[in-house]
């Protein structure tokens, strides 16, 4: 009885030796890709919310970057996007949002959230994100 206890515990811990192996090997070409994958998104977001520009530019200081201007074809500055992180009920929520020249919100879109389905999701609905479109930002 003893033996096969031992038995059975060796082959447990080969079993759960191999899989750590194999999940840590593919954790950092996942983690790169994953990084990638969200860059893109984001890059995304930012011709969401204002779509009337052509390229962006990251304003930064230091390695992080404070917002996006935004440019149109002919290189003329048409407004600004950003990212922004705010506690939510049940997480934290993360948005892209948009203004032109005359701080006019342009446009907003959740990135990220952890909200109840069916409640709280609702913040990503059209009916929900749109309601911000021509809104100053003073309102």
């Amino acid at each position: 009885m003893k033996k096969e206890y031992i038995m059975v515990m060796a082959k447990m811990v080969v079993m759960s030796v191999i899989a750590a192996v194999i999940l840590g090997g593919l954790y950092i070409p996942t983690q790169a890709q994953l990084k990638i994958y969200q860059e893109e998104q984001r890059q995304l977001a930012l011709v969401d919310v204002l779509p009337v520009a052509d390229h962006f530019e990251a304003v930064k200081s230091g390695e992080e970057t404070l917002f996006y201007q935004a440019f149109d074809a002919s290189n003329n500055l048409v407004g600004y996007c950003f990212f922004h992180d705010q506690p939510g009920s049940q997480g934290t929520i993360t948005l892209a949002g948009g203004v032109d020249t005359e701080y006019t919100v342009t446009g907003v879109k959740i990135m990220k959230h952890a909200e109840t389905p069916g409640l709280g999701a609702k913040i990503t609905e059209s009916f929900f994100t749109d309601q911000f479109k021509g809104v100053a930002v003073g309102d």
